[in-house]
């Protein structure tokens, strides 16, 4: 009888070979996609410009367009200029708020009637959403607030308006305080401030960190896990018996 016993020690050495290799690759595709990103926020954020609109609003208009539903609208006239000296002339601002309950939410931002630097922009569709993942909502008898940096409200990439346009904005509201429904002229209801108790960041950073710690106690489980077989000592083993 012949028995064949392959080399347990190659084995291991492959699947060492292996998973380093992986290890090695998805840090690489990581190194690589933050390089990317990097190089296209700098891009972007070279053609950044802020208007600020200081001026006094021309008129502020309010309509149901629902049983529970408002509109309010901003309309500036005034002409603006931003801090690399880009023209705005005129814009309107448009919120849109749906009440649900004992709750109001902004359900729809658009700014329309944007001109910039001669070019008119019809209508832009913002998130209802800021970059650092706070939404408008409140109680129906208070008052959102947000007097610290509640981020932008970026356009809204899904939006087909928003394709193929020369220009995108995206809106600010510094120290912002408002309430839609219920309101007790001229008083207003106590403060809802914005604010999450985790926000979206560090749960970003919590499950990126969860993902990589899983994967390296993988690796190193596979590493403890491996046993080499002293016991032969050449590649094939050969034993004869007879009868």
């Amino acid at each position: 009888m012949l028995i064949i016993i392959p080399n347990v020690a190659i084995i291991d050495s492959v699947m060492v070979v292996l998973l380093a290799t992986t290890l090695i690759l998805q840090f690489v595709a990581i190194v690589v996609l933050y390089v990317l990103y990097y190089v296209e926020c700098v891009a972007i954020c070279s053609r950044l410009d802020t208007v600020r609109l200081d001026g006094q609003v021309s008129s502020l208009t309010g309509s149901l367009v629902g049983p529970d539903e408002h509109m309010e609208s901003l309309d500036w006239k005034s002409t603006f200029r931003g801090e690399k000296e880009t023209r705005v002339e005129g814009v309107i601002i448009k919120m849109t708020f749906k009440r649900k309950g004992k709750e109001f939410r902004m359900t729809g931002l658009l700014v329309t009637n944007l001109k910039v630097d001669g070019d008119f922009q019809e209508s832009i569709v913002l998130k209802t959403t800021t970059t650092k993942g706070y939404d408008v909502s409140a109680p129906t008898e208070l008052s959102y607030a947000c007097y610290e940096y509640p981020g932008m409200f970026p356009p809204d990439p899904k939006a087909e308006s928003n394709r193929n346009r020369k220009y995108l904005a995206g809106l600010t509201f510094p120290e912002m305080r408002l309430q839609v429904f219920d309101v007790e002229s001229p008083n207003r209801g106590n403060r809802w401030y914005c604010g999450n108790f985790m926000g979206i960041g560090l749960w970003v950073g919590i499950l990126v960190t969860l993902f990589f710690a899983l994967v390296l106690y993988w690796g190193f489980s596979m590493l403890a896990s491996i046993n080499t077989m002293d016991r032969f000592g050449n590649n094939v083993l050969m034993r004869q018996t007879c009868s």
